[in-house]
């Protein structure tokens, strides 16, 4: 079993999800943790090169976007260099459940879910909205099940949790921009 583990991290170091293949990435370091079989975390870099930029999303409440309010997907980063909207994270097609779905034909089950015109996040400490980006996806063991029964599969587009976090490009402060689970 633990060369299997090793084979599924490695297999994770080389390949990010699909829902970032709109970016130039560059990987980020991640503590294990007990309680998850693995974490991987990427910086988002725009095709352009730029690193700073608005995370757009959308408010919990449509009419309170609060400063440092967590958004709910879909989730995208719009370059504050060349004004590219690159999507990051829609929860009707990514993660564990999207991905079983796709398998059966279907679309994932979400559960909070926006709609209606996107709102960028704007820092809790100084309101500004420029940020560079870092996000972690988190895979349980049952994406590990489901490697060895299905090796073929992308089984990095079956992480059960994803975290986005900002740092601004202002104050410096850093923020989460969403906490999603279940996926």
């Amino acid at each position: 079993m633990s060369a299997q583990l090793n084979q599924l991290r490695v297999r994770l170091n080389v390949n990010p999800p699909n829902c970032l293949r709109g970016f130039r990435i560059i990987q980020g370091t991640m503590h294990e943790s007990s309680d998850r079989l693995s974490a991987r975390s990427w910086q988002l870099v725009c095709e352009c090169g730029g690193t700073e930029g608005a995370i757009l999303g959308y408010a919990k409440s449509p009419h309170d976007a609060t400063p440092g309010e967590p958004l709910l997907s879909p989730l995208a980063f719009q370059c504050k260099k060349c004004g590219t909207a690159t999507e990051i994270l829609d929860t009707d097609l990514h993660g564990y459940h999207a991905e079983l779905a796709k398998l059966d034909g279907g679309i994932g089950s979400v559960k909070a879910r926006g709609d209606g015109p996107r709102v960028p996040f704007r820092c809790p400490q100084c309101d500004k909205n420029a940020f560079s980006v870092a996000v972690a996806f988190y895979y349980w063991d049952a994406a590990l099940d489901l490697f060895l029964e299905e090796s073929g599969l992308p089984i990095e587009d079956f992480f059960n949790e994803f975290q986005g976090f900002a740092r601004c490009a202002n104050c410096e402060e850093v923020a989460p921009i969403s906490d999603l689970g279940k996926l």
